[in-house]
Protein backbone atom coordinates (compact mmCIF):
# COMPACT_ATOMS: atom_id res chain seq x y z
CA UNK A 1 0.00 0.00 0.00
CA UNK A 2 1.48 3.88 -1.40
CA UNK A 3 2.04 5.92 1.83
CA UNK A 4 -0.98 8.58 -0.29
CA UNK A 5 -3.31 5.33 -0.27
CA UNK A 6 -2.31 4.87 3.82
CA UNK A 7 -2.56 8.60 4.87
CA UNK A 8 -5.90 8.93 2.59
CA UNK A 9 -7.70 5.83 4.48
CA UNK A 10 -6.26 6.70 7.98
CA UNK A 11 -7.78 9.99 7.22
CA UNK A 12 -11.36 8.03 6.42
CA UNK A 13 -11.04 5.83 9.31
CA UNK A 14 -10.33 9.47 11.59
CA UNK A 15 -13.43 10.74 9.90
CA UNK A 16 -15.70 7.60 10.84
CA UNK A 17 -14.44 7.93 14.27
CA UNK A 18 -14.99 11.35 15.25
CA UNK A 19 -18.25 10.92 13.71
CA UNK A 20 -19.52 7.61 15.49
CA UNK A 21 -18.14 9.65 18.36
CA UNK A 22 -20.11 12.33 18.31
CA UNK A 23 -23.56 10.21 17.20
CA UNK A 24 -23.12 8.34 19.88
CA UNK A 25 -22.85 11.27 22.33
CA UNK A 26 -25.72 12.83 20.73
CA UNK A 27 -27.85 9.29 21.77
CA UNK A 28 -26.89 9.47 25.21
CA UNK A 29 -28.34 12.75 25.37
CA UNK A 30 -31.38 11.28 23.43
CA UNK A 31 -31.58 8.68 26.26
CA UNK A 32 -30.82 10.53 29.58
CA UNK A 33 -33.14 13.68 28.26
CA UNK A 34 -30.13 15.93 27.98
CA UNK A 35 -30.92 17.26 24.17
CA UNK A 36 -33.01 20.31 23.71
CA UNK A 37 -35.95 19.51 21.67
CA UNK A 38 -38.23 22.48 20.07
CA UNK A 39 -41.08 22.95 21.68
CA UNK A 40 -44.62 22.58 20.05
CA UNK A 41 -45.65 26.89 19.75
CA UNK A 42 -48.35 27.83 22.41
CA UNK A 43 -50.94 28.42 20.18
CA UNK A 44 -51.08 25.34 18.34
CA UNK A 45 -51.01 23.63 21.98
CA UNK A 46 -54.16 25.59 22.80
CA UNK A 47 -55.60 24.44 18.78
CA UNK A 48 -55.03 21.23 20.04
CA UNK A 49 -57.06 21.53 23.27
CA UNK A 50 -59.59 22.98 21.64
CA UNK A 51 -60.26 19.99 18.88
CA UNK A 52 -59.70 17.31 21.31
CA UNK A 53 -62.04 18.55 23.56
CA UNK A 54 -65.59 17.06 22.99
CA UNK A 55 -68.00 19.86 24.11
CA UNK A 56 -65.49 22.46 22.05
CA UNK A 57 -67.73 24.23 19.35
CA UNK A 58 -66.32 25.67 16.18
CA UNK A 59 -67.09 29.06 17.24
CA UNK A 60 -64.38 28.69 20.28
CA UNK A 61 -61.58 27.25 17.81
CA UNK A 62 -62.55 30.41 15.68
CA UNK A 63 -62.02 32.76 18.70
CA UNK A 64 -58.81 31.45 19.68
CA UNK A 65 -57.79 31.65 16.31
CA UNK A 66 -58.80 34.98 15.68
CA UNK A 67 -57.00 35.96 19.02
CA UNK A 68 -53.70 35.42 16.46
CA UNK A 69 -54.01 37.68 13.79
CA UNK A 70 -51.53 36.93 11.94
CA UNK A 71 -52.65 33.01 11.62
CA UNK A 72 -56.07 33.68 10.78
CA UNK A 73 -55.14 35.52 8.16
CA UNK A 74 -52.79 33.37 6.80
CA UNK A 75 -55.51 30.47 7.37
CA UNK A 76 -58.01 32.50 5.36
CA UNK A 77 -55.46 32.68 2.27
CA UNK A 78 -54.85 28.34 2.52
CA UNK A 79 -58.73 28.03 3.13
CA UNK A 80 -59.08 30.12 -0.35
CA UNK A 81 -55.89 28.30 -2.00
CA UNK A 82 -56.70 26.21 -5.37
CA UNK A 83 -56.15 23.33 -3.46
CA UNK A 84 -58.66 23.92 -0.92
CA UNK A 85 -61.62 26.00 -2.03
CA UNK A 86 -64.76 25.09 -3.52
CA UNK A 87 -66.94 27.69 -5.87
CA UNK A 88 -67.51 30.28 -2.83
CA UNK A 89 -64.99 32.60 -0.98
CA UNK A 90 -64.05 32.22 2.63
CA UNK A 91 -64.26 35.43 4.40
CA UNK A 92 -64.35 34.22 8.32
CA UNK A 93 -62.54 31.66 10.46
CA UNK A 94 -65.83 30.27 11.12
CA UNK A 95 -66.41 30.01 7.32
CA UNK A 96 -62.97 28.34 7.11
CA UNK A 97 -63.88 25.87 9.68
CA UNK A 98 -67.19 25.02 8.27
CA UNK A 99 -65.63 24.42 4.83
CA UNK A 100 -62.43 22.77 6.15
CA UNK A 101 -63.11 20.96 9.68
CA UNK A 102 -61.66 21.32 12.84
CA UNK A 103 -59.53 18.63 12.57
CA UNK A 104 -57.69 19.88 9.26
CA UNK A 105 -57.57 23.66 10.40
CA UNK A 106 -55.67 22.47 13.52
CA UNK A 107 -53.70 20.54 11.02
CA UNK A 108 -53.29 24.08 8.83
CA UNK A 109 -52.71 26.14 12.01
CA UNK A 110 -50.12 23.87 13.23
CA UNK A 111 -48.23 23.86 9.40
CA UNK A 112 -48.48 27.95 9.48
CA UNK A 113 -46.32 28.42 12.95
CA UNK A 114 -43.97 25.87 12.33
CA UNK A 115 -41.53 28.22 10.37
CA UNK A 116 -41.04 29.94 13.93
CA UNK A 117 -39.02 26.92 15.12
CA UNK A 118 -36.43 28.05 12.04
CA UNK A 119 -36.05 31.62 13.60
CA UNK A 120 -33.85 30.25 16.92
CA UNK A 121 -30.98 33.09 17.07
CA UNK A 122 -27.75 31.19 16.44
CA UNK A 123 -23.95 31.60 14.90
CA UNK A 124 -24.72 32.97 10.61
CA UNK A 125 -23.68 29.74 9.28
CA UNK A 126 -26.03 27.28 11.16
CA UNK A 127 -28.71 29.89 10.63
CA UNK A 128 -28.37 29.82 6.55
CA UNK A 129 -28.42 25.77 7.62
CA UNK A 130 -32.16 26.21 9.18
CA UNK A 131 -33.20 28.62 6.43
CA UNK A 132 -31.97 25.79 3.72
CA UNK A 133 -33.79 23.40 5.33
CA UNK A 134 -37.03 25.26 5.85
CA UNK A 135 -37.12 26.48 2.42
CA UNK A 136 -36.58 22.51 1.66
CA UNK A 137 -39.72 21.23 4.02
CA UNK A 138 -41.69 24.02 2.55
CA UNK A 139 -41.15 22.18 -1.14
CA UNK A 140 -41.83 18.98 0.32
CA UNK A 141 -44.93 19.90 2.33
CA UNK A 142 -46.49 21.78 -0.86
CA UNK A 143 -45.80 18.88 -2.80
CA UNK A 144 -47.05 16.45 -0.38
CA UNK A 145 -50.55 17.93 -0.29
CA UNK A 146 -50.52 17.82 -3.73
CA UNK A 147 -49.74 14.46 -4.40
CA UNK A 148 -52.23 13.58 -1.44
CA UNK A 149 -54.75 15.46 -3.18
CA UNK A 150 -54.04 13.90 -6.87
CA UNK A 151 -53.45 10.39 -6.34
CA UNK A 152 -55.02 9.21 -2.93
CA UNK A 153 -57.91 9.76 0.04
CA UNK A 154 -55.38 10.97 2.19
CA UNK A 155 -56.00 14.14 4.08
CA UNK A 156 -54.02 17.10 2.38
CA UNK A 157 -53.65 18.98 5.36
CA UNK A 158 -51.70 16.10 7.32
CA UNK A 159 -49.57 15.42 3.93
CA UNK A 160 -48.88 19.01 3.95
CA UNK A 161 -47.87 18.40 7.88
CA UNK A 162 -46.04 15.66 7.03
CA UNK A 163 -43.94 17.44 4.19
CA UNK A 164 -43.04 20.54 6.78
CA UNK A 165 -41.94 18.38 9.57
CA UNK A 166 -40.51 15.70 8.00
CA UNK A 167 -37.16 16.94 8.28
CA UNK A 168 -37.51 18.84 12.11
CA UNK A 169 -34.99 16.16 13.52
CA UNK A 170 -32.22 18.61 11.89
CA UNK A 171 -32.84 21.46 14.40
CA UNK A 172 -31.95 19.94 17.74
CA UNK A 173 -28.64 18.43 15.36
CA UNK A 174 -27.83 22.44 14.73
CA UNK A 175 -28.09 23.40 18.21
CA UNK A 176 -25.98 20.79 18.98
CA UNK A 177 -23.45 21.83 16.81
CA UNK A 178 -23.36 25.28 17.43
CA UNK A 179 -22.14 24.57 20.71
CA UNK A 180 -20.01 22.26 19.70
CA UNK A 181 -16.75 23.14 17.47
CA UNK A 182 -15.69 20.44 16.43
CA UNK A 183 -19.02 19.78 14.57
CA UNK A 184 -20.03 23.02 13.76
CA UNK A 185 -16.74 23.62 12.25
CA UNK A 186 -16.93 20.66 10.14
CA UNK A 187 -19.06 20.94 7.34
CA UNK A 188 -18.74 17.24 5.91
CA UNK A 189 -19.06 15.88 9.37
CA UNK A 190 -22.27 18.12 10.44
CA UNK A 191 -23.88 17.22 7.19
CA UNK A 192 -23.13 13.05 8.03
CA UNK A 193 -24.70 13.63 11.28
CA UNK A 194 -27.44 15.27 9.83
CA UNK A 195 -28.21 12.66 7.29
CA UNK A 196 -27.68 10.29 9.94
CA UNK A 197 -29.60 10.73 13.15
CA UNK A 198 -32.59 13.78 12.02
CA UNK A 199 -35.16 10.89 11.64
CA UNK A 200 -34.32 9.14 14.88
CA UNK A 201 -33.80 12.72 16.49
CA UNK A 202 -36.93 13.39 14.87
CA UNK A 203 -39.82 10.72 16.18
CA UNK A 204 -38.53 11.84 19.47
CA UNK A 205 -39.57 15.39 18.67
CA UNK A 206 -42.96 13.87 17.54
CA UNK A 207 -43.78 11.72 19.87
CA UNK A 208 -42.80 14.62 22.63
CA UNK A 209 -45.05 16.92 21.18
CA UNK A 210 -47.78 13.75 21.01
CA UNK A 211 -48.26 13.66 17.24
CA UNK A 212 -50.27 10.63 15.00
CA UNK A 213 -48.26 7.36 14.68
CA UNK A 214 -48.69 8.19 11.26
CA UNK A 215 -46.67 11.65 11.04
CA UNK A 216 -44.34 10.05 13.78
CA UNK A 217 -43.39 7.14 11.22
CA UNK A 218 -43.19 9.69 8.00
CA UNK A 219 -40.40 11.39 10.27
CA UNK A 220 -38.53 8.39 11.25
CA UNK A 221 -38.90 6.61 7.84
CA UNK A 222 -38.98 9.45 4.91
CA UNK A 223 -35.83 8.92 3.38
CA UNK A 224 -36.23 4.47 3.18
CA UNK A 225 -37.59 4.06 -0.39
CA UNK A 226 -37.80 0.62 -0.12
CA UNK A 227 -40.32 0.72 2.87
CA UNK A 228 -42.98 -1.57 2.26
CA UNK A 229 -44.20 -2.04 5.73
CA UNK A 230 -48.08 -0.90 4.59
CA UNK A 231 -49.72 -2.62 1.10
CA UNK A 232 -52.05 0.61 1.54
CA UNK A 233 -50.77 4.34 0.76
CA UNK A 234 -50.23 6.10 3.29
CA UNK A 235 -48.66 9.79 4.69
CA UNK A 236 -44.96 8.33 4.68
CA UNK A 237 -45.41 7.05 1.10
CA UNK A 238 -46.82 10.45 0.05
CA UNK A 239 -44.24 12.78 1.61
CA UNK A 240 -41.06 9.55 1.36
CA UNK A 241 -41.89 10.35 -2.68
CA UNK A 242 -42.27 14.37 -2.78
CA UNK A 243 -38.73 14.81 -0.50
CA UNK A 244 -37.32 12.39 -3.53
CA UNK A 245 -39.53 14.38 -6.22
CA UNK A 246 -38.21 17.58 -4.30
CA UNK A 247 -34.30 16.98 -5.22
CA UNK A 248 -32.46 17.42 -7.85
CA UNK A 249 -32.32 14.97 -10.84
CA UNK A 250 -28.67 13.93 -9.91
CA UNK A 251 -29.00 14.17 -6.37
CA UNK A 252 -32.42 12.16 -6.80
CA UNK A 253 -30.19 9.33 -9.21
CA UNK A 254 -27.95 9.05 -6.53
CA UNK A 255 -30.64 8.78 -3.82
CA UNK A 256 -32.37 5.81 -5.73
CA UNK A 257 -31.07 3.59 -8.82
CA UNK A 258 -34.05 2.61 -10.41
CA UNK A 259 -36.75 5.32 -9.43
CA UNK A 260 -39.77 3.20 -11.40
CA UNK A 261 -39.61 0.33 -8.48
CA UNK A 262 -40.34 2.48 -5.54
CA UNK A 263 -42.92 0.63 -3.58
CA UNK A 264 -45.24 3.53 -3.82
CA UNK A 265 -45.11 4.11 -7.65
CA UNK A 266 -46.23 0.83 -7.35
CA UNK A 267 -48.81 1.55 -5.10
CA UNK A 268 -50.05 4.41 -6.99
CA UNK A 269 -49.55 2.28 -10.27
CA UNK A 270 -47.63 5.23 -11.69
CA UNK A 271 -44.09 5.44 -13.41
CA UNK A 272 -41.59 7.41 -12.82
CA UNK A 273 -42.28 9.53 -16.35
CA UNK A 274 -45.73 10.05 -15.30
CA UNK A 275 -45.25 11.30 -12.32
CA UNK A 276 -42.84 13.80 -13.28
CA UNK A 277 -45.30 14.80 -15.86
CA UNK A 278 -48.42 15.17 -13.61
CA UNK A 279 -45.94 17.34 -10.95
CA UNK A 280 -45.31 19.60 -14.07
CA UNK A 281 -48.68 20.41 -14.35
CA UNK A 282 -49.54 20.68 -11.27
CA UNK A 283 -46.67 23.54 -10.29
CA UNK A 284 -49.43 26.57 -10.09
CA UNK A 285 -50.83 24.63 -7.09
CA UNK A 286 -47.86 24.09 -5.53
CA UNK A 287 -46.01 27.04 -6.26
CA UNK A 288 -49.38 29.02 -4.54
CA UNK A 289 -49.23 26.51 -1.58
CA UNK A 290 -44.71 27.48 -1.16
CA UNK A 291 -45.76 31.55 -1.24
CA UNK A 292 -48.14 30.70 1.88
CA UNK A 293 -46.11 29.16 3.72
CA UNK A 294 -42.45 30.76 3.09
CA UNK A 295 -43.94 34.01 4.38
Amino acid sequence: MGQTTMVANQAIGAGFTKKTQIIDAIRADLSCNRLTLPALPEVVVKMRKTVDDPAASAAQMAKAISAEPAIATRLLQVANAALYRSRTRVDSIQGAIARLGLKMVRNLVCTLVMEQLYKVRTSEKIRQMQISIWRHSVSVAALSSVLAARFTSLGKDEAMLGGLVHDIGKLPILARAATIPELGNDDELLQAVLDDMHGEVGKLVLETWHFPESLVRCVARHEQYDDIASPEIDICDVVTLANLCSHPLAVRERMIADFDRLPVLEKLELDAATLIGLINEAQPEIHEIEQLLIR
